[in-house]
């Protein structure tokens, strides 16, 4: 079998042999496009459909423009996911911080202060017309400080057995009087 090189040098060579009359190059060029045209035309409807859908492909420009932007999607894509990460792992270091007790949120950002303490399933009651901003921070800072002197207060007497025994049966007692009510 001869490739396909070799069969257009034998066209090539059997054409200079008989030296045909070309006419014009512009005729001959019309002639096989529209011999080219007439063969697509009466192609199957199913390849002409394809053609339709499918037929910007074969423009170089349009594949590399849509290329860029499918790149450009996935790394777009790729950094929200990387944001939407970093927000669930800072969110669940704040249900650590608020299920223990420790906020570590500045004072000055009173929206996220009353964020966290309103998950810490605690209430605010303040009259919504005398709520301002100062009057949250002062309430926040109270809180925050009788959390951590409840923290000190907790941490000596676990050290001291004695306090503790003495509070446990307080405690015991109090729990005694509201089950008898």
């Amino acid at each position: 079998m001869e490739t396909g090189g070799g069969k257009y040098k034998k066209v090539v060579d059997l054409l200079r042999d008989s030296k045909p009359d070309q006419g014009s190059a512009y005729e001959m060029e019309q002639k096989i496009l529209s011999e080219i045209l007439s063969r697509r035309s009466n192609s199957d409807p199913a390849v002409r459909l394809l053609e339709l859908f499918f037929g910007w492909t074969t423009v170089g420009w349009v594949r590399r423009v849509l290329i860029t932007a499918s790149v450009a999607m996935v790394l777009l894509f790729v950094f929200q996911q990387g944001i939407i990460l970093r927000e669930i792992s800072l969110l669940n270091q704040r249900v650590g911080e608020t299920t223990s007790g420790i906020y570590s949120v500045k004072a000055y950002d009173t929206g996220r202060l009353l964020n966290i303490y309103s998950l810490s399933g605690q209430k605010i009651q303040i009259d919504r017309k005398d709520l301002t901003a100062k009057k949250v921070k002062e309430l926040l800072k109270s809180i925050d400080k009788l959390r951590k002197e409840y923290h000190e207060l907790n941490d000596i007497i676990e050290s001291d057995p004695e306090l503790r025994s003495i509070i446990e049966k307080r405690l015991s007692e109090i729990n005694e009087n509201k089950i008898k009510l």
